[in-house]
């Protein structure tokens, strides 16, 4: 079973606690997380519109070849949230 939620009330700052479940058919649109270190900046990009179709699969694919960076966000039950020191790695293939 494949679902989604939608996320973190802003004015209650509470989960939401109901699960909408993905059909055929659905139209979605990924939400990409993003932090900038030179600036500072965070926020989230959209990806690509996609039409969920008959079958629903997971799948796993390879990043681009590049310079990354990684780490953890952690977010307690508050909301309050904070990041680890992040690891650059690069990807070459």
């Amino acid at each position: 079973m494949f679902g989604a939620w939608r996320g973190i009330g802003e004015a209650t700052g509470m989960p939401d606690k109901n699960f909408i479940r993905i059909k055929p058919g659905d139209e979605i649109i990924p939400l990409y997380e993003y932090y900038i270190e030179e600036t500072d900046e965070e926020g989230y990009t959209e990806g690509e519109l996609f039409t969920v179709g008959e079958e629903i699969r997971l799948e796993y694919d390879w990043l681009p070849e590049g310079d990354y960076l990684y780490g953890f966000a952690i977010v307690d039950y508050a909301g309050n949230e904070t990041y680890s020191d992040f690891v650059e790695i690069e990807f070459t293939y």
